[in-house]
């Protein structure tokens, strides 16, 4: 009896070490090689032909004896040189100083120039909707009214551009206030991928 059990054991012992090397069927496929490549958002301002800028070599230019009455304008295209989408935002800033006055305007001499240089936005021939910015409702959206805040003027999408014309005037209800006034204007566009904020 003794013998039965451990021919028993023997072949119980067999079984379990060759449970392991049944086969099965199997079938491996192998996807090697891939790659994950972070997309481009590279904006750049030019003529929309041939000529495009980047910083620090962005052209600035220069406009002196303004007046009650005068009117000027600057167009330009801004481009998404890059592969992804993205919204371009734009934020003026600047400085101003009073200069001379031939004439009494009153004590101090207040730098009131920013406050009276009206601006209106085109962007690819359609008016852009300043007016939320007019904070005193007098239908002249001052450079004092936008400046400091980034203004979302719309998508720019990988590889194609905007062209945005920017109008200045000054109303010619202006008077004497304004004499020897100067602003010097900083234009800062920004290029934020999708549904982020700049800061």
């Amino acid at each position: 009896m003794r013998w039965i059990v451990g021919v028993l054991m023997v072949a119980l012992v067999g079984l379990v070490i060759g449970a392991g090397t049944f086969a099965y069927f199997s079938d491996t496929e192998t996807s090697s090689g891939n790659q994950i490549t972070a997309g481009t958002l590279e904006l750049k301002l030019g003529d929309g032909a041939n000529t495009w800028y980047d910083d620090p070599n962005i052209p600035s230019y220069t406009v002196t004896n303004v007046y009650p009455g005068w009117s000027d304008w600057l167009d330009f295209y801004a481009k998404n040189f890059g592969s992804i989408d993205g919204d371009l935002y734009m934020k003026v800033t600047y400085t101003e100083s009073t200069g001379d006055n031939t004439e009494a305007e009153g004590s101090p001499d207040d730098a009131v120039l920013d406050d009276n240089l009206c601006v209106a936005v085109t962007l690819d021939g359609t008016s852009f909707d300043l007016s939320t910015y007019d904070t005193n409702s007098d239908g002249c959206v001052s450079l004092s009214e936008i400046a400091n805040q980034y203004i979302l003027l719309g998508d720019l999408t990988g590889g194609n551009s905007m062209h945005i014309k920017i109008d200045v005037n000054i109303p010619t209800t202006v008077g004497n206030e304004i004499q020897g006034d100067t602003v010097t204007v900083n234009v800062e566009f920004k290029l934020m991928q999708d549904g982020i904020l700049p800061s």
